[in-house]
């Protein structure tokens, strides 16, 4: 640019030369909007917004629902500060729950919902304070809340100086009058009923978010449902996971245990809340933008849509199962969502359910990525191989998934197609 300008200005006039200069430099920023326009368009695009909603949507009346990270607590906060939607519910976010202010922010009503449970002082959670309670294992039987909570913080009780949990198997006993009077469960079910509900920590301590989470479901007494985002982690289920039922995009804690099986499905509240009440934020549109972060939500949309179909197949209910899995490749097409593994237990529905033809179009996709990836993975040298070690694998193990669920409802053809190359590449991967 310099020896341009010196160029210009033996012939032009510097006025001339400056907007010369000027116009030039202009083609910069323009040619930068004009290649990268694409990539930053959010238009059109109402993605964090929709799955906030539908977050909220899965929830009952005056229920709490429990949240982690950005994408399962913004969202929601906006749904119901600016959108006005569902301010019923309560949300509180688990990572803020380790705080007094926030803690003490719960303790007060917000729009329609009532202060949580929390009975806890202030000076038992002030900041400093039972930041962390170490879980020793003195008795082996498990040990009512109650009893736990008040040798936790009775400061005559320590060991070694600390306040302690002396227990990893904690519980609260669940009250019949109570459940019926809440309508947690409707006389039809009340036979599932378990006596107790158990915890049991895999850890040696609780934070206090989680001291928190354990007191709100003690005092609750089942007036409100509890809920979990699904997004959250198994590290903050406190061992609930067989008294989870899954309605949607968050598990809902209930008097009910799958005695080891995870999470139960709901499966009338979930198809009615993702087949009516859940909104996609325009991502079947080819126009709009989804990066890495939206893609990732879509998935897990995805699966919840496999655990509502795989449930209802369990329950011979087909016809609701065929209408969940054409909705699901309706509102979450591979053309803007791309098939990847969780896509597989979609086509083995469709084999389930006859639709042989839908679940090969699916098992090929899925298959031909693998094959295409694993094969650019070996065009690498050995020291980019090895930093895609976990890639490789993963391919591997999705492209054997597909083979197994092809060979098990006798898909020859795929079957015929891709076992040679897995065979051929495996063997590659182990010289």
């Amino acid at each position: 640019m310099p020896g341009l300008i010196k160029f210009f200005e033996k012939y032009l006039p510097k006025p001339v030369v400056a907007v010369i200069v000027t116009l030039a430099s202009l083609g910069v920023p323009a040619l930068m909007a004009v290649e990268n326009w694409d990539d930053h368009d959010r238009s059109n695009r109402f993605t964090a917004r929709d799955f906030g909603h539908n977050y909220l949507a899965s929830c009952e009346e005056n229920a709490i629902i429990f949240s982690n990270g950005d994408n399962d607590t913004f969202p929601l906060w906006y749904n119901q500060e600016v959108e006005g939607n569902r301010t019923d519910v309560r949300v509180c976010n688990l990572s803020y729950l380790q705080t007094d202010w926030y803690i003490d922010q719960m303790k007060r009503a917000a729009y329609l919902s009532a202060p949580l449970p929390i009975s806890w002082k202030p000076a038992d959670y002030i900041s400093g304070k039972n930041e962390v309670i170490n879980i020793r294992e003195v008795e082996k039987r498990p040990i009512d809340v109650e009893t736990a909570f008040k040798i936790a913080l009775d400061p005559e009780i320590q060991i070694d100086g600390e306040s302690v949990i002396p227990s990893k198997q904690l519980y609260i006993n669940v009250n019949r009058d109570d459940v019926l009077k809440s309508g947690t469960l409707d006389s039809s079910r009340i036979h599932e009923m378990v006596p107790r509900i158990m915890f049991n920590l895999s850890r040696s301590r609780l934070t206090k978010s989680e001291l928190m989470v354990i007191e709100m479901l003690k005092e609750n007494k089942w007036k409100r449902p509890v809920y979990f985002a699904v997004t959250v982690g198994d590290d903050y289920y406190l061992g609930l996971n067989d008294n989870f039922e899954l309605t949607g995009m968050a598990y809902r804690v209930m008097p009910v245990s799958t005695n080891g099986k995870g999470a139960g499905v709901n499966t009338d509240k979930m198809y009615d809340n993702m087949m009516n009440k859940f909104r996609w934020g325009n991502i079947a549109d080819p126009k709009v933008y989804l990066d890495e972060n939206i893609l990732r939500m879509c998935r897990t949309h995805r699966m919840m849509f496999a655990q509502l179909i795989g449930a209802l197949i369990n329950e011979n209910d087909t016809v609701r199962a065929r209408k969940a899995l054409d909705f699901a490749m309706k509102v979450i097409p591979p053309t803007t969502v791309r098939h990847d593994y969780t896509s597989a237990l979609l086509a083995e529905y469709y084999y389930a359910l006859g639709e042989m033809n839908k679940g090969n179009e699916i098992m090929n996709f899925i298959a031909n990525d693998c094959v295409e990836n694993i094969d650019w993975y070996f065009r690498l040298s050995n020291a980019q191989r090895n930093s895609v070690e976990r890639r490789i694998g993963h391919n591997f193990g999705v492209l054997n998934q597909v083979l197994q669920i092809a060979e098990k409802y006798k898909q020859n053809a795929i079957v015929t197609k891709y076992y040679p190359l897995l065979e051929k590449y495996s063997q590659r991967y182990s010289m």
